[in-house]
Parts: C-alpha cells; structure tokens; sequence
C-alpha cells in the first residue's frame, strides 16, 4: 500500500485520534506512534497503538457482525423458497436415458435385405 493511499491514511489518523483521545498523548506523539508502528518501528507507545487497532477491529466487526444477521434474517425466507423450488424441479426431471454402446446405431439394426 501506498503512504498516499487514502483508506491507509484514514485508518492511520483514526488511530492517532483515539491515542489523543483515550490516552491522552500530543497528536503529533500519536501520529509518530502509529507511522513508526506501521512501518515496523519501535516506540514506546506501540502497545497502545496495537490496543487502539484492535478495539477498532473489534468495534467494526460486531457492527459487521450486527448487520450481516439482519441481512440472512431477512434473506432466509426467499432463500428457503429457491430452495424448495430447486427441489421440485429435481424431482421432476426424469433419469436420462442410458447412453448407447459406441458400435450401436442411433436408427437401429440394419435391413438384411439391402446389403450387395
């Protein structure tokens, strides 16, 4: 990723928010922590940094979490339905017919009396 990409920006300034924020460190402090832990650095704050991503995680995913089960609530019932219509039409389809030998004419056995 790109140091101008701006999901990565976001993510990163939404981090050092929440290290002035909850922890009370000077913005530029935060910004240095979270740039020096993105790029693999030591810092003293990296604990906290780690601490901040993962709640953000954590937050994210219950509200994820939260909407995808009202989403398969309110799928499952169309989802039963194609279901159900699957099954019908399954049963309705009737076993094909065996394939014949590879020797075997598809217009059946040859007259007899028409060979020279």
């Amino acid at each position: 990723m790109s140091t101008r990409d701006p999901s990565l920006l976001a993510a990163r300034n939404l981090l050092a928010q929440r290290l002035v924020d909850r922890h009370g460190l000077d913005p530029i402090d935060a910004h240095t922590a979270v740039s020096r832990v993105h790029y693999g650095l030591d810092t003293e704050h990296e604990h906290l940094v780690r601490q901040e991503a993962s709640a953000v995680l954590d937050e994210v995913s219950a509200t994820l979490r939260t909407h995808l089960v009202k989403l398969v609530a309110a799928l499952a019932p169309h989802l039963q339905e194609v279901g159900e219509a699957a099954a019908r039409a399954l049963e309705q389809i009737t076993r094909p017919p065996r394939p014949r030998p590879a020797w075997q004419s598809p217009y059946g056995p040859a007259r007899k009396g028409h060979r020279r």
